[in-house]
């Protein structure tokens, strides 16, 4: 039967003695529609709450809005771009050049090196090198291998080329003893808009996360070393050196992720000359991503590495660069002048911090006769001409094709730029 309530009245009003009848049954009917109003009206009511509860958990960490629309609107994404290189390595030929190239302003002008890929690393939000020379200052003398000293003038340029976070953790950094590396921190220290990282005046100084705030982002550096070339610190010193260890690395993550939304982990490690990580690195890349650790930035075999990504023990994705090679380096191989500079999105969604679109540019650093006049080149750049008198002062040959080819069987492609792919 479909009566409506408008059928049931005209019913009764067609019948006088029926209408007391009507006027309850109507009365009725709309306390009992009233009633299905109110509890479906309570339901969503509770229902709404509990989505806005949940949401502020997630996004406002339990704060409380006086807009309900902005319980339930997600947070908008944030994106900074980073861009990450290996050895910057300065020999006698590096600083000679820059003494030759002194345009007045300063003795030493390092510019011209990086000038062909100054571009990608300015234009980052982030920027990061590995500096495996000291800069101890002139009393020490300037000398390269096996012990290394560069001109002060070099963090003023890289400085200005756009690096903002620098690692001096390497096994050369008490090439000048316990002194040379302690004015070496003390120089870094003079500069406010650069983050060192790698060199600590105790104990106490490494625990203390080296946090980097772009956007809102706050990633946090710790470096670590193998080794340093058999030195070690001056007894009555607390400088602190970080060398490789279990316990250090997973204090000092521990210690990052809670101050920080991300934590990135240099890292001088593995064997000189060799393409593949040693099985000592992949042990301690594991350890790194079981920490919680977001990026790890490998140098110091004096050639690339492999990239990939690892997953910790609690599902977390961390990518692991093995080795970035060298970006500045007058060195015997043509494989050793073989760099990148790696470039990746930091994202935040929804509360979630991710690393996207990791890309491993190969770079080529080129010298002339004698070995001067050197710059740093993306290899797209690297034509045949360069390549005729590519490292002739070692003897050795290198065409553009070898160096592709070398980038290709050690990169997986899901990490390479099209025209690295292709070339």
């Amino acid at each position: 039967m479909n009566l409506s309530i408008r059928s049931i009245r005209i019913f009764f009003l067609k019948d006088c003695k029926g209408y007391d009848i009507m006027k309850k049954i109507i009365s009725v009917l709309l306390l009992f529609a009233l009633s299905l109003t109110v509890s479906c009206a309570s339901k969503s009511t509770v229902q709404k709450e509990n989505v806005g509860v949940g949401r502020k958990d997630v996004l406002y960490s339990g704060i409380g809005s006086s807009n309900p629309a902005a319980d339930t609107d997600p947070l908008p994404e944030k994106r900074i771009s980073v861009a990450l290189c290996g050895d910057d390595i300065i020999y006698q030929a590096g600083f000679t050049d820059a003494k030759k190239r002194s345009d007045g302003t300063k003795e030493y002008n390092f510019l011209p090196n990086y000038q062909y890929v100054r571009s990608v690393i300015e234009s980052a939000d982030i920027a990061f090198v590995n500096q495996e020379t000291l800069m101890a200052g002139e009393e020490y003398k300037y000398s390269d291998y096996p012990q290394f000293n560069s001109p002060r003038d070099l963090l003023y340029d890289l400085r200005t080329v756009g690096f903002d976070v620098i690692s001096i953790a390497n096994n050369h950094m008490l090439d000048m003893g316990t002194s040379g590396l302690e004015s070496t921190i003390q120089f870094y220290k003079s500069f406010d808009d650069i983050t060192m990282v790698g060199g600590y005046e105790s104990e106490q100084d490494f625990m203390t996360p080296r946090i980097v705030e772009r956007n809102g982002i706050k990633i946090a550096f710790v470096a670590f070393t193998y080794s340093t070339n058999g030195y070690s610190v001056r007894g009555d010193s607390t400088t602190y050196i970080p060398y490789i260890n279990d316990n250090d690395i997973e204090r000092s993550i521990a210690l990052a992720k809670e101050s920080a939304d991300m934590v990135f982990v240099s890292m001088h490690w593995g064997v000189e000359n060799s393409f593949t990580p040693s099985e000592e690195q992949k042990r301690v890349a594991q350890l790194i991503a079981d920490c919680g650790a977001d990026l790890i930035i490998g140098h110091h075999p004096h050639v690339i590495q492999p990239v990939e990504w690892l997953t910790g023990e609690n599902g977390n994705k961390t990518l692991c660069i093995y080795s970035l090679g060298d970006f500045v380096a007058v060195m015997q191989r043509a494989s050793n002048m073989l760099g990148a500079v790696v470039t990746l999105d930091v994202v935040q969604a929804g509360g979630e911090f991710t690393i996207e679109n990791p890309l491993f540019n190969p770079t080529v650093f080129n010298f002339g006769p004698s070995y001067y006049n050197g710059h740093v080149y993306f290899l797209y750049d690297f034509n045949d001409d360069m390549a005729k008198t590519f490292g002739n002062v070692y003897g050795i040959t290198a065409d553009r094709e070898d160096l592709f080819e070398i980038v290709r069987d050690t990169v997986d492609e899901e990490f390479l730029p099209e025209w690295a792919k292709q070339n």
